[in-house]
């Protein structure tokens, strides 16, 4: 091989990789001073030689400009994010990503919620921004899919104060459906109510999920009719351009199938005898919240001995399984009842 063809870059480094290393050709032409007989060398270590080209070239790098960067930490990004880790985690058993989404909402709590009111980012440069429709339905559903992974009455709490917001702040009261902005918001030539998926899934879809999730779990009729007030104001907007409304057929599926809901009362010690019979009704759909007996929560569902079971679907429930036998059967019969 010509020396020419081995020679490093304009920019003063090698250029050609740690490939030509292996083979001597990063080293002074030895054959008549301008070309290589190729040799292997056999204490070469690709892995160290591939670190060094990298760590040459990222000293390279560094003495460029840096790009701008935009490091705003949005809190409808992070819930959405959140909510995805939690569900992955719940379903396939990662404790790393539930115990991620715990530290996004937690980060959440602590840089964008103030004096009740949520920040649509952290408010650590300059003034704080109010949320928007996004960062409310994103974040309740984020708390709602934290609540299924492990949970936490300030969880709980802070997901109910978010669904009385929205309904507060940003409901279209006379047509349904929610507006993007919330009622206090400067006026704008036009106030958008986002029905199809971007990016992002709708704000509203969201929205009606959160809400239908919250509501059948609390048991607040408000919520419920929250939701159905959006989806059927969103059908005309679902039925004009289906392929861009994905997220709202979605909701509408679960509104009319709604999936079962399962809360387990039972210590930490006890719940080892439940674990076959949650996962078997994880594995069919249906959304299982753990809770302590102590737990303020819920106080319609009481802790008995040994743990407890309470099965519902959308505003039927039906009579507490004491065992996890029993768990199975109402689940056997909450599918009978869809079918």
């Amino acid at each position: 091989m010509d020396a020419r063809a081995g020679r490093g870059g304009a920019d003063g480094f090698r250029t050609r990789g740690f490939r030509h290393a292996a083979h001597g050709l990063n080293a002074a032409p030895n054959f008549e001073g301008r070309a290589w007989h190729l040799q292997r060398r056999a204490a070469f270590d690709p892995r160290q030689a591939f670190a060094d080209e990298r760590e040459a070239l990222r000293q390279h790098r560094a003495r460029r400009v840096p790009p701008a960067r935009d490091d705003k930490r949005l809190t409808s990004a992070n819930a959405l994010l959140a909510s995805g880790l939690a569900r992955a985690a719940v379903c396939l058993q990662r404790d790393d990503w539930g115990h991620l989404s715990a530290d996004l909402i937690a980060t959440l709590r602590a840089s964008a919620w103030r004096e009740g009111r949520l920040c649509a980012l952290a408010p650590d440069r300059g003034r704080a921004i109010a949320g928007f429709l996004d960062d409310h339905a994103f974040l309740l559903d984020a708390l709602l899919a934290q609540l299924q992974y492990e949970w936490r009455d300030e969880d709980a709490d802070w997901a109910r104060a978010l669904a009385d917001i929205l309904l507060r702040d940003f409901e279209d009261r006379e047509l349904g459906g929610f507006w993007f902005t919330p009622h206090a918001h400067e006026p704008l030539p036009q106030r958008p109510k986002p029905w199809f998926d971007e990016a992002t899934p709708s704000g509203n879809a969201v929205a009606a999920r959160a809400l239908l999730h919250a509501g059948h779990l609390f048991a607040q009729t408000a919520w419920l009719e929250a939701a159905e007030r959006t989806l059927r104001a969103g059908l005309g907007a679902s039925r004009d351009a289906p392929q861009g409304a994905c997220a709202l057929h979605a909701v509408l599926h679960e509104f009319l199938h709604p999936p079962a809901v399962v809360v387990l009362r039972a210590a930490p010690t006890e719940r080892g005898l439940w674990q076959d019979a949650i996962g078997q009704a994880r594995r069919d759909g249906a959304q299982v919240y753990l809770l302590a007996p102590a737990s303020a929560n819920l106080k319609d569902k009481p802790y008995q001995a040994g743990g407890v079971a309470y099965v519902c679907i959308g505003v039927r429930c039906l009579a507490p399984a004491r065992t996890p036998a029993e768990l199975d059967a109402r689940l056997r019969e909450a599918r009978a009842g869809r079918a």
